[in-house]
């Protein structure tokens, strides 16, 4: 039988280890914040270049806080933002005009300028940045999130 004090002390150490490795890792991880113009010429985290795409951009009550459908297509792209804070290389500010309207609860439609974060695959939910939008059309019937109600950061 292992003395009660024995126990509590190698918790102790094993709690004191893995908050010192977690400290580590975060100290070594740079995660740079970008603004929605810096997007395209960004010089890390992303996959690919730029592409524009026809989309619907919306705000959603689950775990993907901003997706983005690709109009045409059955592909939909979580949009990496300020608020979601998804874990990537980089955090990327949504252009301000979309901010606004998102917490106007909008559904947005547009010629959307994204560059990925992840691998386009089939079947899977990719991740990107939005760096503009052309053509923009904003319809009632959006979501009124909370966490876009605040001006935009």
């Amino acid at each position: 039988m292992i003395p009660r004090g024995a126990l509590l002390c190698t918790a102790f150490v094993l709690v004191v280890r893995t908050s010192v490795a977690q400290l580590a890792h975060h100290r070594t991880t740079h995660v740079d914040t970008i603004g929605a113009g810096q997007v395209c010429s960004h010089p890390r985290g992303f996959v690919g270049p730029c592409v524009t795409v026809r989309g619907r951009v919306q705000t959603n009550s689950d775990n993907v806080l901003v997706r983005l459908w690709k109009v045409g297509t059955s592909r939909v792209v979580e949009i990496q933002n300020e608020v979601s804070g998804i874990d990537f290389p980089v955090i990327c500010n949504l252009p301000s005009e979309i901010y606004r309207l998102l917490g106007e609860a909008k559904i947005i439609y547009a010629d959307f300028v994204i560059r990925p974060l992840t691998a386009d695959r089939p079947g899977v939910m990719g991740y990107a940045c939005i760096a503009s939008a052309k053509n923009v059309v904003a319809r009632a019937g959006g979501l009124d999130h909370p966490l876009f109600r605040n001006p935009h950061p």
